[in-house]
């Protein structure tokens, strides 16, 4: 059985504020165009820059009627760049390559979730403990999560996979597979420690890719069916009407043998 130690508990003291996730949420809304907008700052400035009130009422006029086309196409293509960067109906998505999107970064004797190598990376230096890491976001109850994940080193029976209505610490459910082929839903309570939704324990899914390689996961938490898919196809469902939006997140989880060492990239969190 998986440790009741959280590695969350250990990072308390190191969250950022709300105001700071909040700061940070409005810059990433707004970095994937603000060069867009700058453009188009430049173009005003570019317009009245040279003109004195007096000129603006005579020949600079003429030069506006220029500038006018010039304008309405930097705003055209502020709202084109706008409707390609939210990549259809996601709420949040994260490749990485920057360390300061919200994820835990702590580093202590029993392991690690940090970003790595344009990643990012948890591992376990503790036998029978699990750990996990999130964004530190509120989703809406109903969402679509996608991630991919490498194993690296580790047991074949560590468990991994995606948190999904996170609560706090000791409320939320696990979508998750194994190294050895296994996949499975659980949540976990502040009366219970770990609860199988989908049957009594793992159940071998022909979809997983067994070893030290990559998986796709796909958690479907819509209404009171949550849906594992690995590699695209369906390998375990359950139902559960406990807990209703929250966070989104990556878990770890290792057994009798340390050393378990998983990347994550591409992670988004969208409407099913």
């Amino acid at each position: 059985m998986l440790a009741e130690v959280s590695f969350c508990q250990l990072s308390a003291a190191q969250k950022r504020s709300a105001s700071r996730r909040d700061t940070d949420l409005k810059k990433r809304l707004f970095s994937p165009y603000s060069s867009c907008i700058a453009t188009f700052e430049r173009l005003m400035y570019s317009m009245t820059r040279f003109h004195s009130l007096d000129d603006f009422q005579g020949r600079s006029r003429q030069k506006m009627k220029h500038w006018f086309p010039i304008c309405f196409f930097a705003l055209a293509l502020c709202a084109c760049s706008r409707t390609s960067m939210s990549q259809g109906d996601a709420y949040f998505q994260d490749d990485f390559s920057s360390s300061s999107s919200g994820w835990d970064r702590v580093s202590g004797p029993d392991g690690v979730t940090d970003y790595a190598s344009g990643m990012y990376r948890i591992f376990s230096a503790t036998p029978n403990y699990y750990m996990w890491a999130t964004p530190g976001r509120k989703f809406p109850n109903d969402v679509r999560i996608e991630v991919d994940v490498t194993r690296k080193a580790g047991a074949d029976q560590d468990v991994f996979g995606v948190l999904c209505r996170y609560q706090n610490e000791r409320n939320f459910y696990i979508l998750m597979i194994s190294g050895d082929g296994q996949a499975g839903i659980a949540k976990r309570t502040s009366a219970m420690d770990l609860a199988m939704l989908s049957g009594g324990s793992m159940k071998v899914a022909a979809s997983i890719r067994p070893g030290l390689v990559q998986n796709h996961l796909r958690a479907d938490c819509v209404g009171n069916q949550f849906s594992l898919y690995v590699n695209d196809t369906l390998a375990t469902s359950a139902t559960d009407s406990e807990f209703s939006g929250g966070d989104a997140g990556l878990w770890l989880g290792t057994f009798d043998q340390p050393g378990g060492e998983l990347f994550f990239d591409n992670f988004i969190v969208k409407k099913p």
